[in-house]
């Protein structure tokens, strides 16, 4: 178990709400790591359950775990801000409450890593956890370059599904994040997209962390993800709408890139248009027939996928056909979760 918070090399940073039956599991297995200089920051987004009260029982019990109640909800991205703000550690990770590590030696081993490479940006992998016995296991594709400059790999980055639009497999170097300003946006959904978009310009190296120690628990009830709205679907298509815009004034190392990453980002806009009321689609749709440049093969193996579809199904019914297999992919992860 890690002591003391003097030299930290770690902040972790948990945003809280209303994740009382399973914020222990989570904060335990961050607290069991061997290592003796990180923090855990538990950012408590005004819970009306009993989550604000148990940060506080584990800030008292353990000098490396730090609370900050906000006085209002304000959503995961004003709960990541303040932690970033708050952090004192070198490298700065992010984990949602409702998910959990599975290992002692996490960050003993990325001391490794960081000692040999120093990278602005660590990425590592995911498990999808429905159950004990049910997990899909998603691990770095054989003969992927694991570190370097991060402008010449990052089309071989996004293609993979390596650098993908989320906060918790990623591990940055909290200077990067303060000295360029890079909060997540407040008051929208699907604010991972777009923050994801501004690290690209200024990281200079990365490096692959391969352990897959990350739990993203499918199914649970206190996480960040919630279910989709119409609000939440014109979001995604106002970021992608400014995405593609940034593209056009990015260095010209980063412009096929970042197409790709906001192409493959495109596919959800796609999968859920379903989802939008009459006003929002009327809107959204002549888009929809701008954009449909974006499908083709070779942005991402996610847009391989679509380009294949597309080939037998027309652009025009390609949003129905994409929301009734997100349906049945739901379905099939809800049977998981009671195997």
């Amino acid at each position: 178990m890690a002591e003391g918070t003097t030299n930290i090399r770690y902040s972790i940073i948990v945003p809280v709400f209303n994740a009382q039956p399973y914020l222990k599991s989570c904060v335990d297995s961050l607290l069991v790591q061997a290592h003796k200089h990180y923090e855990v920051l538990l950012i408590d987004d005004h819970s009306t359950d009993d989550s604000g009260a148990i940060c506080d029982q584990y800030a008292a019990a353990y000098p490396q775990v730090r609370v900050h109640h906000l006085p209002s909800n304000q959503g995961a991205s004003a709960a990541r801000n303040l932690g970033i703000q708050e952090a004192r550690g070198t490298y700065i990770l992010f984990v949602d409450a409702d998910d959990f590590w599975k290992g002692t030696q996490i960050l003993n081993e990325l001391d490794d890593l960081i000692a040999s490479r120093a990278p602005d940006i660590i990425l590592h992998p995911v498990i999808r956890y429905y159950a004990p016995r049910q997990m899909e296991s998603q691990f770095f594709p054989e003969g992927i370059t694991n570190h370097g400059f991060f402008g010449e790999h990052f089309e071989e980055l996004v293609y993979q599904g390596v650098f993908a639009p989320s906060p918790w497999d990623k591990i940055i170097k909290r200077e990067l994040l303060t000295n360029h300003h890079l909060f997540f946006p407040q008051g929208v959904r699907a604010e991972d997209m777009k923050w994801c978009a501004d690290l690209v310009p200024p990281l200079s190296t990365y490096a692959l962390f391969p352990s897959a120690f990350y739990h993203y628990r499918q199914g649970g009830g206190g996480s960040v993800t919630q279910n989709l709205t119409s609000q939440h679907v014109e979001n995604v298509f106002e970021m992608i709408r400014n995405g593609l815009s940034q593209v056009r004034q990015a260095d010209a190392s980063l412009k096929t890139g970042l197409e790709n990453y906001w192409a493959t980002n495109f596919i959800d806009l796609l999968m859920f248009y379903p989802l939008l009321n009459k006003k929002a689609r009327v809107k959204i749709k002549p888009y929809l027939k701008e954009w449909a440049y974006l499908i083709r093969k070779g942005r991402s193996k996610k847009m391989d996928q679509v380009a294949r579809m597309s080939r037998v199904i027309p652009y025009s019914l390609l949003p129905n056909a994409l929301f009734a297999y997100s349906r049945l992919r739901q379905l099939q992860k809800r049977m998981k979760t009671y195997l």
